[in-house]
């Protein structure tokens, strides 16, 4: 009889602590939900994955941009060039003219964006490698804010360092 009353008040307490995690991740969910709302550009709750380079191999390849052509766009200085990555690589070497605008943190990259080019702008971004994914993120977050000039440069860093453009930067 003893043995029964301790093992049901065990349960108790197990879905007492179960019930209070529940309060405390709805809680967490409710007030991350109002902060988004009230970010205005907020994040979405559900992606679009029509819209993402991501998820559209057909949309990358589209709106990618070959290395020459970028560098005859930046020789003319027409468009907006961002570099995805964080800030540290960005001081290391990066494409010239272009922008820090680290993906790891949105909400700065979003100001950034937001305080320094217009929608209608041509913007480029790129990231590492054509195997780096910031420069993806960065081509979605972009087409959520409403700019739809903007491609992707696939090759990245690398590319561009291994072609022999000039690099700007603290290692150069």
């Amino acid at each position: 009889m003893k043995k029964n009353i301790c093992e049901k008040s065990r349960f108790r307490s197990g879905l007492k602590i179960l019930l209070r995690i529940a309060a405390i991740v709805a809680c967490a969910a409710a007030v991350g939900a109002a902060w988004n709302f009230t970010l205005g550009a907020g994040l979405p709750l559900v992606l679009d994955r029509s819209r993402s380079v991501v998820h559209s191999p057909s949309l990358r390849e589209s709106r990618s941009i070959s290395l020459e052509e970028l560098y005859s766009l930046i020789g003319q200085g027409e468009l907006f060039v961002l570099d995805g990555r964080p800030e540290a690589e960005y001081l290391a070497a990066h494409i010239p003219s272009a922008l820090s605008v680290p993906i790891g943190d949105a909400e700065q990259a979003i100001d950034t964006i937001l305080s320094r080019i217009p929608t209608e702008a041509p913007v480029v971004v790129y990231c590492e490698s054509d195997d780096c994914y910031d420069a993806l993120r960065l081509f979605d977050l972009l087409g959520e804010l409403g700019y739809s000039n903007v491609r992707l440069f696939d090759g990245g860093l690398m590319a561009w360092e291994a072609a022999g453009f000039p690099l700007e930067g603290e290692a150069r």
